[in-house]
């Protein structure tokens, strides 16, 4: 019969041997280190999801996605070939439509509101930070509006106090105020018009600034709660009765492939709940020369 002692020894023992076994380490998790180069890279893969159909029910359309082997940084030119790890983006395009906008976020989510009821296709395109496909990696989305979305036309109104706890001193003329005051500025949006010399190649660059309002993807009626104050922009193109949303806080849209002839483009500043700041919608109009020279 084994002595109390040598069961015990063996019981640690299976423990620890199981936990060894069942141990993850950070690169398991996390993958590998970007800094050391592996030589040649797996091949970019893009995989992408249904819409969310809770979502969808309402009217919204949240595609989630994934990128394998590629970071998702807004990055781009030539040079983005050659560096390590694989960089790139996506490519957006709705219905078919001549033209599709870029995302660098990486926040995983196509987010698209107010397309009506319907069929409808999205075309999401893995691109490399030169604009060009990585091969095979378009996918194509076909899903149904229902034509009973029942779509939020609620305005939530919330008035938020902190209270500040202390005052910065020092740092705050270096790092601005503390979120933490009683009472922000008000938001307010910043648009430039569209790059001139992108314009005329036929890609429509729109830079951005929020003041007082952090872009991040952060949502819901909680979001109204929070501090400092958070959003993202509503992007509309040409009136279209659809917006996609834009939390990555790049401050930059980019358009690519819209038909020569007069565009409108409105940026609106909204808050975690989806809702207009007060006065910040704007709207801007530029012609796309006939003889722009398309890129690739």
């Amino acid at each position: 019969m084994k002595s109390p002692t040598r069961i015990l020894a063996t019981v640690v023992a299976a423990t620890v041997l199981t936990a060894i076994a069942f141990a993850q380490s950070a690169q398991d998790l996390r993958g590998r280190t970007p800094y050391i180069p592996i030589g040649k890279e797996p091949p970019a893969q893009l995989i992408v999801g249904p819409p969310n159909p809770q979502a969808l029910a309402t009217g919204t359309v949240l595609i989630q996605y994934r990128a394998e082997n590629v970071h998702i940084v807004p990055v781009f030119g030539p040079a983005t070939l050659k560096v390590f790890p694989r960089v790139g983006h996506l490519h957006i395009n709705v219905d078919d439509l001549p033209w599709y906008w870029a995302d660098a976020s990486d926040i995983g989510t196509i987010d698209i509101k107010d397309l009506p009821p319907g069929q409808h296709t999205v075309r999401i395109d893995l691109m490399d930070g030169n604009h060009h496909l990585f091969p095979g990696q378009s996918k194509t989305v076909t899903f149904t509006v229902p034509g009973t979305a029942a779509r939020s036309v609620a305005r939530v109104v919330a008035a938020t106090v902190l209270k500040a706890s202390a005052v910065a001193q020092g740092a705050h003329d270096v790092r601005g105020r503390t979120p933490a005051v009683e009472k922000e500025p008000p938001a307010q949006l910043i648009v430039d018009p569209p790059n001139p010399k992108a314009l005329a190649i036929g890609l429509v660059v729109i830079q951005y600034h929020a003041e007082n309002v952090h872009i991040v993807p952060v949502f819901g009626p909680a979001a109204l709660e929070v501090f400092p104050r958070v959003g993202h922009v509503h992007i509309n193109v040409d009136n279209l009765p659809w917006h996609w949303a834009d939390a990555n806080d790049t401050s930059t849209i980019g358009i690519k492939d819209l038909p020569p002839g007069q565009h409108t483009v409105r940026i609106d500043l909204v808050d975690g709940n989806h809702q207009l700041f007060p006065g910040q919608s704007k709207t801007v109009t530029f012609t796309v020369p006939g003889t722009a020279a398309h890129s690739d």
